[in-house]
């Protein structure tokens, strides 16, 4: 062989063996495995997506954790979170009208993921309780089948087991668990009044342990969802809270501001019961539309007056601070009655009508229309009140008397003040 042709001959043979070498490490893996770094990314990403409804995007980052690291600690965290997005794509599309077709591709990939990061961690519990919940819509979508119903169940009913045997005050755990309790019958330990306690259960867990994670690949969220939870269950209970609903979605709104099903879906249909419910005469007029909502605490205050030889507790002036819808200060409620907001605009109204409050023990809803402005700001346009939601305020049943003529009392309350402007 001439040295030319030799030089051809490895030439030739190098280009073959670097041929191989590359198909071999192409059909040995799949790709070099993410940094730490890059994980957390995609994974911030996924909860910004999911509480966004972004399913597209969710859909998307699940791909994107590929592939899975070797180490298996590691791996079961990624394989978490490809379930985690997943099971939230599907639990977004129930939300979605009409309901989406790949739902049941979407939880069973879920299970799938889950299942391959418990084989990896068998002791971890976050995707114990993420493949019991995805197991649990499946058994939702498959309820026409008992039969599948039944497989399905017993898949799940062991996962949730382990999950309350290893972690019962799991706040993620008691959310998954609150749905279950809901639609159990009372002699099996379920009921409405059993799900909205261990949701606050799973509140009060959350806040407590909220600054323990410093690992972001570990699941930490469980605020949000349980406090979302406790607004749906006081709309949908069996005797309606709307107050407290709204203030839970409110809540979840301030950690969450962005969170499409709580902003776009839950609070409209919280607002909406209670539009229903305030009686015909505290209706604004059709002509105005609803500028703000501002929660008042402070007291209503009473003075003793005599008229002949009758002794009553008469209202003086209310005297209430008022707080916008994140909970800072707005202004203040006066005498008048007069309304105050921080920005110096103010405005002084007369009831035009009333009716009980569905408590008791609290005093009327009122109609008032605006009969003066002062000042410029948010008020300036404002010519219609309502007075809704109180709490409290009552005048007291004793205690006025000849003796005590000119005094005065204090019964704190509590209500909501709706503003509405010219549309």
């Amino acid at each position: 062989m001439s040295a030319r042709n030799g030089s051809a001959f490895l030439i030739a043979l190098t280009i073959l063996v670097l041929s191989v070498s590359t198909e071999l490490h192409a059909t040995g893996k799949t790709g070099h495995e993410p940094s730490r770094d890059s994980i957390i990314r995609i994974v911030t990403q996924i909860q910004r997506a999911d509480y966004e409804g972004d399913r597209s995007a969710l859909k998307r980052l699940h791909d994107e954790l590929a592939p899975i690291p070797e180490d298996n600690k590691l791996a079961s965290r990624v394989l978490y979170w490809r379930g985690f997005a997943l099971w939230r794509r599907a639990i977004n599309g129930f939300n979605e009208t009409p309901t989406p077709t790949d739902l049941e591709a979407d939880l069973k990939q879920a299970v799938t993921d889950f299942n391959d990061s418990i084989a990896r961690d068998p002791g971890y519990v976050e995707s114990k309780i993420g493949a019991g919940s995805s197991l649990g819509y499946l058994m939702y979508l498959n309820m026409k089948n008992p039969t599948r119903v039944q497989e399905l169940l017993q898949q799940s009913s062991p996962l949730l087991k382990e999950a309350m045997a290893t972690a019962p005050d799991n706040p993620r755990l008691l959310w998954v668990l609150g749905p279950i309790r809901w639609s159990s019958p009372p002699e099996r330990g379920g009921g409405q009044d059993k799900a909205i306690e261990i949701y606050n259960k799973g509140l009060e867990v959350a806040r407590d342990h909220k600054r323990d994670v410093v690992d972001p690949l570990e699941p930490s969220w469980g605020e949000p969802e349980l406090l979302m939870s406790l607004a749906w269950s006081n709309l949908n209970r069996t005797t309606p809270d709307l107050q407290a609903a709204e203030q839970y979605a409110e809540a979840a709104l301030k950690l969450v501001p962005y969170w499409h099903y709580v902003r776009d879906i839950l609070m409209p249909q919280i607002q909406a019961a209670a539009a229903q419910e305030v009686p015909k005469q505290l209706q604004p007029p059709a002509n105005v539309q609803l500028l703000l909502q501002v929660h008042a605490k402070g007291d209503q205050v009473y003075t003793c007056k005599s008229d002949a030889a009758l002794f009553t507790w008469m209202l003086k002036a209310p005297d209430a601070q008022l707080f916008d819808k994140d909970g800072k200060s707005f202004g203040k409620h006066f005498a008048g009655p007069s309304w105050e907001a921080n920005d110096g605009s103010r405005v002084v109204g007369k009831a035009v009508a009333n009716a009980p409050s569905p408590d008791a023990d609290s005093i009327a809803w009122l109609l008032v229309n605006v009969v003066t402005h002062e000042g410029s700001g948010v008020l300036s346009s404002v010519t219609t009140i309502q007075r809704l939601n109180t709490k409290g305020g009552k005048a007291p049943a004793t205690g006025c008397d000849a003796g005590h003529v000119g005094q005065e009392v204090r019964v704190a309350y509590s209500a909501d003040y709706l503003f509405y402007a010219p549309k």
